[in-house]
């Protein structure tokens, strides 16, 4: 081989390697793009529900006789499951409840609006069953139990584990 083509071959092979390696750290320079993108898109996400689920908290408690009520729910990570809720069933009659979801994060947040709904619209819807979920037929508060509490609600990564439903007149 001459040996300006002895020269040329390593030279060459230089460049490709260079060409090769540059192209390399451009894939993973834009694979952190793309992965920076998807946290700070999943912070925004958990930010506007950590402020929904804030919102659906109660901010005020009601004055009930012989009773002083007051709840705070501190989530883990940002959203969370555990939540309170306070609602008039009827004119003087409160439904008071609680509940805990095993899990954390969005799915958790979404079990609980999802139960708390549920339970807003059964008591707006027939408040009879709310009372009777609530004070039971032994008029005690508390259901069939002193303690009544549903379990074992799934969704896919999360259960509501406990929650306990109190109606007051």
């Amino acid at each position: 081989m001459p040996p300006a083509v002895d020269r040329l071959v390593p030279a060459v092979g230089r460049v490709l390697t260079e060409a090769a390696e540059r192209a390399e750290l451009i894939k993973a320079e834009q694979a952190l793009r793309e992965s920076e993108m998807r946290s700070y898109q999943l912070q925004v996400g958990l930010a506007c529900a950590a402020e929904v689920q804030a919102k659906l908290l109660p901010r005020s408690y009601p004055q009930i006789p012989g009773f002083d009520v007051a709840a705070r729910c501190l989530p883990a990570k940002q959203v969370g499951g555990d939540f309170f809720d306070r609602q008039e069933v009827c004119l003087g009659v409160w439904s008071l409840s609680l509940g805990d979801v095993m899990g954390k994060g969005m799915a958790a947040a979404m079990l609980m609006a999802t139960v708390r709904a549920s339970l807003r619209s059964a008591a707006h819807n027939r408040p009879e069953e709310a009372l009777r979920l609530g004070i039971g037929s032994d008029g005690g508060g508390g259901g069939k139990d002193s303690d009544d509490q549903l379990s074992l609600i799934r969704s896919n990564s999360c259960q509501l584990t406990k929650f306990s439903y109190l109606a007051i007149r």
